[in-house]
């Protein structure tokens, strides 16, 4: 099993110049690194390998499944509605339009 946390790299365009990108990279690791000790405690006995990868969300998630030979991708979403979900766009949705393999999404 893979979990993958990727960085957006779009989310560093939007930034405040006042904010270094070193420590938000650190940011990032962080929060991978609390969630992949989540996930790994759910495990149990399956092998989990992480990985952090950089760029778009969804793109990078279906080269993941495409270079892995992939079954199953499982995604969270927020569920996020109307105007929000329009212009904010939905990485779950991306995914699931775009995975060579199914997709199981988990709101």
């Amino acid at each position: 099993m893979y979990a993958v946390y990727v960085i957006d790299i779009g989310t560093f365009s939007s930034m405040s110049g006042d904010i270094p990108i070193g420590d938000t990279y650190q940011i990032f690791h962080a929060e991978a690194e609390q969630a992949f000790a989540h996930i790994k405690s759910l495990a149990g006995d399956v092998k989990v390998e992480t990985m952090v990868r950089q760029g778009h969300p969804a793109a990078e998630v279906v080269k993941l499944a495409v270079a892995q030979k992939i079954d199953l991708i499982v995604i969270g979403t927020q569920g996020k509605k109307g105007l929000e979900r329009l212009l904010l766009g939905s990485v779950a949705e991306e995914i699931i339009r775009s995975a060579p393999c199914k997709v199981l999404v988990v709101k």
